[in-house]
């Protein structure tokens, strides 16, 4: 599948238009002043979907970690901090001043700082998810701190990510690309799916559907288990060496991005048709997704959706999840049913993306059906972005 004609960097990156970054990088420095910060450290963790806040500025992906320090004026520096890595990443970066960082980058972060002549200013610390209470690991907040002694340090990641939460109209052209690469990956696990293919085979198919659609796996979830004496209703993070076999039932999930905007499915698969009772928990995913969808407009509530979601409550089921925002971070709001805690009091945006994923699950917590799809909030509700059926798969 090819990418979206005139979207590759001179080196063969995907990239959102250079008035995209444009947009953000205003975006921020006007926030910045209401905050009341002159520059930013933003984190970017290990993992792919932990380093969006720190790529929503800078276009950058690594496997390792890196800052970016973007100043009021406009200004980015990227600091990466494995060497060997440091070629690739200016490839990727869409500001030019990209440094290396070394093991110890809090000190390289530090010395831009100082270079800047902002060591004794206001700064904002952006880490990698405020709704996992994840921020930047300890040692190198430390070293911050003792390198900038006369700095004011405020976390401010939970504000920062709220300014993505409406995507521009750009952003929805590529994450319609991104949900179709999506679709791809998901298709190349169905052909995959066989009696005799292992976990780990099957995960790995679908992984490199993504990746051959164009697209960077983002994450992927799959496990298997006997529909007749089930003991799981949601896939797992870490694929096993187990063998599928007629009368499996394969869970999954798969986000492909392309140019960091991604697209979601889940789609239950089985091998051999499935017992009535997995019929009918199917049924019931699909009729609550699309009574979500329906109230997905702008002004919303979480209440709404939870009302939405009733046929799984009064079934004597619960959804953990069952729809949440995307992409992750910021992944708000996040909702269970039955909901934990208070409810919540946002309410949705227009443009803002919403991945419904009803899980009904006996309380016995071994039997569930998995489904979902990204949507997008309009003010005729939610449009599913994902072309890819909803159907249960049987093979």
């Amino acid at each position: 599948m090819p990418g979206i004609p005139g979207t590759l960097n001179r080196h063969g990156y995907p990239a959102l238009p250079p008035a995209e970054y444009e947009r953000r990088h205003a975006l921020v420095t006007e926030a910045m002043a209401e905050w009341g910060v002159e520059c930013l450290i933003l984190y970017g963790g290990y993992k792919e979907m932990y380093q969006q806040n720190a790529a929503w500025l800078s276009g950058c992906r690594e496997a390792f970690q890196y800052y970016v320090v973007f100043t009021k004026k406009g200004e980015g520096t990227v600091l990466s901090a494995l060497g060997p890595h440091l070629l690739n990443t200016k490839r990727m970066s869409v500001f030019p001043d990209v440094r290396p960082a070394g093991f110890a980058p809090a000190g390289a972060v530090a010395e831009r700082v100082r270079e800047l002549g902002l060591a004794d200013a206001p700064i904002g610390i952006v880490g990698v998810h405020s709704g996992r209470s994840a921020d930047l690991p300890h040692e190198q907040f430390e070293a911050l701190r003792a390198a900038l002694p006369g700095a004011e340090l405020r976390f401010l990641t939970r504000e920062y990510e709220d300014l993505s939460l409406t995507k521009s109209s750009t952003e929805l052209v590529f994450y319609r690309y991104g949900a179709r690469a999506t679709d791809e990956a998901m298709r190349a696990l169905v052909r995959a799916v066989r009696p005799g293919a292992s976990e780990a085979e099957l995960y790995g198919e679908l992984v490199a559907g993504g990746y051959r659609a164009g697209g960077v796996t983002e994450f992927a979830l799959l496990g298997s288990t006997p529909m007749r004496a089930p003991e799981m209703p949601y896939p797992w993070h870490v694929p096993s060496l187990r063998r599928v076999g007629p009368g499996d039932l394969i869970l999954n999930e798969v986000s492909v991005a392309y140019a960091g905007c991604s697209g979601q499915l889940i789609l239950p698969i089985a091998l051999g048709e499935p017992p009535a009772e997995y019929r009918e928990l199917h049924a019931l995913a699909l009729e609550v997704m699309r009574r979500i969808a329906k109230v997905l407009k702008p002004g919303s509530t979480e209440q709404e959706i939870l009302e939405a979601a009733r046929p799984i409550e009064e079934a004597g089921l619960a959804s953990r999840p069952l729809a949440h925002g995307w992409p992750n971070p910021p992944m708000r709001p996040f909702i269970n049913l039955p909901p934990s805690g208070e409810p919540g009091s946002f309410a949705l945006r227009e443009n803002q993306l919403i991945m419904i994923e009803p899980n009904p699950t006996h309380p016995d917590g071994e039997r569930g059906i998995f489904l979902g799809a990204l949507h997008v909030v309009t003010g005729e509700g939610g449009k599913n972005l994902q072309g890819h059926p909803l159907d249960f798969v049987v093979k």
